[in-house]
């Protein structure tokens, strides 16, 4: 299907909007040595037929509450655009993720990045000051699930054995002005029970701190797959979008990732382990 599929906006209640660590598969929060360690296969009771998937008829995004679609539809889109490129390959204690500079590298080329922190310029305190500086933000690390942590989730930068940048410092920024967040990373979206005015999740964070459109995962993802799909992400026509640099088209901000996703899919149909990972939150 083309560009005439629906974009549903779901939005969680009850329980299932805190998903569960899934106790059964290592997760970031052990920092394996790639962006995942999931399962390489699926039963084929699982399998779907091509064209017979809720991926092949619509064009999903979510938002954490209802609030933040209404709060975003009376917002006008930025007409500048200022990128904030933060990119660890090597965080002290975690893995290596060589992918990490092949993927802002990449990002680099297709978007021209105001500000790129890597290796020890990426620290809380670094970057919490320049979200607010920025309307774009490309996010590729390690990350610590909420479901997985006491203290909701959190982005381990490169000082993160002397301060955490949680789920609580992304949710208090107002960014009125903030357009788009790709966060490369692992289960940004593992969520926990929390209050009806905190951000159960990392990609929830981002949300409700005023990025209208948040590109985020639901699980582990391996590392060269999860730079493959943010490149084509970058790269597709449909990214007319904050997210990639165009208009403020929120159903092309959905597109982007929707098609890059299938594109992955095109090559591993029987492991959506691959490429089934990220989301799209925003309308």
């Amino acid at each position: 299907m083309g560009s005439g599929q629906p974009n549903p906006c779901w939005t969680h209640s009850g329980s299932p909007a805190h998903r569960p660590a899934d106790r059964r598969r290592p997760g970031c929060g052990g920092f394996p040595p790639v962006r995942s360690s999931a399962s390489r296969s699926t039963p084929p009771a699982c399998r779907a037929p091509p064209g017979d998937t809720v991926l092949d008829r619509v064009v999903s995004s979510y938002a954490t509450t209802v609030r933040e679609p209404v709060r975003d539809r009376a917002r006008t889109p930025s007409p500048t655009r200022r990128v904030l490129a933060v990119a660890l390959r090597h965080t002290p204690g975690a893995a290596e993720l060589p992918g990490v500079e092949k993927e802002t590298d990449a990002l680099a080329r297709q978007l021209m990045l105001d500000v790129r922190l890597k290796g020890p310029q990426a620290r809380y305190r670094t970057v919490l000051d320049a979200l607010p500086r920025h309307n774009r933000a490309h996010i590729a690390c390690h990350a610590i699930s909420a479901a997985d942590t006491a203290p909701g989730g959190h982005l381990p930068l490169h000082d993160h054995a002397q301060r955490l940048l949680a789920t609580a410092d992304i949710a208090r920024l107002r960014l009125d002005q903030a357009e788009s967040a790709y966060l490369s990373a692992c289960d940004t979206l593992g969520g926990r029970d929390a209050p009806a005015d905190e951000a159960p999740h990392i990609t929830g964070a981002f949300h409700t701190a005023g990025f209208r459109q948040v590109i985020g995962t639901l699980r582990s993802v391996d590392d060269e797959e999860s730079a493959a799909i943010a490149n084509r992400f970058y790269a597709t026509p449909t990214a007319g979008s904050p997210c990639a640099g165009g208009s403020a088209d929120a159903s092309g901000a959905a597109r982007a990732p929707h098609e890059a996703i299938r594109a992955r899919r095109e090559r591993s149909p029987a492991t959506p382990t691959l490429w089934a990972a990220h989301v799209h939150y925003g309308l």
